[in-house]
């Protein structure tokens, strides 16, 4: 047996295996054996049925077989023997029996690849800096206060404003034809909400119950149903009713049934202050830490297995799955499924692969590590912010199996620290609002 290895796309590799034909005809030999065990032919007893009949028969089948009982014992024996750690499961291709010479076939299987990251300093990176005050804070608890308050039946002369809920009738047509799921009765839509696609809200501002009107938008290209992309369609709309909420008052009162630990509204806003630095500063380091990889990225381009950016495609499609079915929706009756999600998800997929194997490489370049004491602090601070003990805090992660979690967080702030010390981060001031406005 011999083999050559040769390196192709997608960090994959193809192995072309020789082995020799005695190795094939033992095989066919064996099967052949075995056929006749259990073979039955009128006038000879199971298993004397002659070998030269059951040749003639099913000489395809047994030698088809022969042919994967070799290639089973050798192709993992050969990738062993060649050194290599596949990450997916071996394909086989182009398998060519010579009668009495050979049987020959390819091997590909995608590994890990194996990169140089060399650009990643002296880079230079923003990080928000926002700036919010009383009226921001207070701007957050109308906006949470609304989220609870309930709906009332506006006046018959009430036109509908941006974040009224219309309560609506539709009929969508495409092709003057109705299509599935463009029909609904008594629908609650929240003027603003971006829940229906392009300007289908909008069109709506300034209607009063009872009216009607004839409304055309497009879907879009990477609409999630197959047969609705790119479509232009037309809703026929009624207007069933508006609902609204009543104007916020901010008081104690409301403080108190907004948060059951406060007794005034100073205390709300006292506590939502610091609930919202901390929310920021949160955000505002995720957007730096994207931005970062994504940089490094451009900086040091090279191809991912494909097995592993379909496995986090398929990770990230049934996230997005199982919240469907969290908020009492299901999916198939849109004709979303797991494959239509991964597929729209491939791109992020790819870069979040990419990502990782970037931080990987650079984190043993530079030597970065988890410790037992790295461990032990990060246990520490846990303990301390949820105000329990450091024991019950480790029994918590090690019953439900977090410990890899936690260690691929301290990695991960270890490496920021590691980049960011070799970049120059410049800290750019911006107002809530602004923030607010970009960040949608």
């Amino acid at each position: 047996m011999n083999f050559k290895v040769e390196d192709a796309k997608n960090s994959s590799k193809i192995i072309t295996i020789t082995v020799d034909y005695d190795k094939y005809e033992e095989n066919y030999q064996s099967e052949l054996i075995e056929a006749s065990k259990n073979m039955k032919l009128e006038g000879f007893r199971k298993g004397k049925v002659p070998l030269n009949y059951i040749e003639k028969k099913h000489k395809e089948s047994i030698s088809a077989a022969a042919i994967e009982k070799t290639i089973n014992a050798t192709v993992f024996q050969t990738i062993d023997e060649a050194g290599i750690v596949p990450i997916s499961k071996p394909e086989i291709i182009d398998v060519d029996v010579k009668e009495g010479e050979h049987i020959q076939y390819k091997t590909q299987f995608d590994v890990y690849p194996k990169i140089e990251v060399t650009k990643y300093s002296n880079f230079n990176f923003d990080k928000d800096d926002v700036e919010f005050t009383d009226k921001d804070v207070e701007t957050v608890i109308k906006e949470y206060a609304e989220t609870k308050g309930s709906l009332r039946d506006a006046s018959a002369t009430k036109k509908i404003a941006k974040g009224d809920t219309a309560v609506i009738n539709f009929d969508g047509y495409i092709d003057d034809e109705p299509f599935d799921g463009g029909k609904s009765e008594n629908f609650e839509l929240v003027i603003g909400s971006g829940t229906f696609i392009g300007d289908f809200e909008t069109q709506l501002i300034g209607l009063k119950k009872g009216e009607t009107k004839e409304i055309n938008v497009t879907f879009p290209d990477n609409y999630h149903a197959e047969n609705l992309k790119g479509k232009p369609a037309m809703f026929k709309i009624e207007v069933k009713g508006i609902k609204v909420k009543d104007k916020i008052e901010l008081n104690d009162k409301l403080a108190k049934e907004l948060d059951d630990d406060v007794e005034s509204m100073e205390m709300l806003k006292e506590k939502l202050s610091t609930k919202l630095k901390k929310t920021l500063e949160t955000e505002t380091l995720d957007k730096l830490h994207v931005n970062i990889i994504n940089k490094l990225i451009d900086e040091n381009n090279f191809e991912v297995p494909n097995s592993l950016v379909t496995e986090q495609a398929k990770n990230m499609a049934n996230s997005t799955l199982s919240n469907y079915y969290g908020q009492g929706i299901d999916p198939t009756l849109y004709g979303i499924d797991v494959d239509k999600i991964a597929e729209d998800y491939r791109d992020m997929a790819i870069n979040q692969v990419k990502g990782a194997i970037i931080m990987n490489t650079l984190g043993v370049a530079e030597g970065i590590d988890v410790s037992d004491d790295d461990l032990e602090q990060e246990y520490n601070k846990i303990a301390e912010e949820y105000d329990k003990d450091i024991k019950e805090i480790k029994e918590i992660y090690q019953a439900d199996k977090l410990g890899d979690s936690l260690k691929n967080k301290i990695f991960t702030d270890k490496f920021f620290v590691m980049i960011k010390n070799k970049n120059k981060i410049t800290n750019k001031t911006l107002s809530y609002e602004k923030y607010a406005e970009t960040n949608k």
